[in-house]
């Protein structure tokens, strides 16, 4: 494990016991984020409007967890039907990008 991974896993008081897709979640709404959940097919059509305003199409049909950020919006998008550890894995992942303070606008 490395410097930057054990801050964090203090900064959010993480365990094994309590590592949950739904604290993962908190994470990023305490971060600022909207969380967005889509289907790869088939969306609402305000969540496929906010798609296509950010030209993630691509996105949606070939990721499971994908962050778009720019000036006015920090979204963390979620396909709906991820089993809990992959969901955990995913979000793990991408808040390992805002960890590092990458700063692509599609991560």
């Amino acid at each position: 494990m490395n410097k930057e991974t054990s801050k964090f896993i203090r900064k959010y008081g993480l365990t094994q016991k309590n590592l949950s897709s739904r604290i993962l979640k908190q994470i990023f709404v305490d971060s600022g984020f909207r969380i967005i959940l889509f289907n790869k097919f088939r969306n609402e059509p305000k969540i496929q409007k906010l798609i296509n305003a950010y030209e993630a199409n691509e996105q949606i049909l070939t990721r499971k967890t994908f962050i778009l950020v720019d000036n006015e919006n920090k979204l963390l998008f979620i396909r709906q039907h991820i089993g809990e550890e992959e969901l955990i894995h995913y979000l793990l992942h991408e808040l390992g990008h805002v960890w590092l303070k990458h700063t692509y606008s599609l991560y």
